[in-house]
């Protein structure tokens, strides 16, 4: 997985999560549930980011893999 995909893991989870938080503000269904599914995108993406740091053979041109 590249760099860019984790990145964009990351964001689609953050708009996951202001999209729940405000369902659970509003008091409509499904709050909870985008509230949880973002938090597991959001493991998963630092998980992968972890793994392709450690995996990685040189640091000075992580960003461009």
């Amino acid at each position: 997985m590249k760099v860019k995909h984790i990145l964009v893991l990351f964001l689609i989870a953050y708009i996951v999560m202001t999209v729940g938080a405000l369902l659970k503000v509003m008091h409509w269904s499904y709050g909870d549930e985008l509230i949880t599914f973002s938090t597991i995108l959001k493991v998963i993406a630092a998980l992968t980011a972890i793994w392709k740091v450690f995996t990685i053979q040189s640091f000075k041109d992580f960003l461009n893999k």
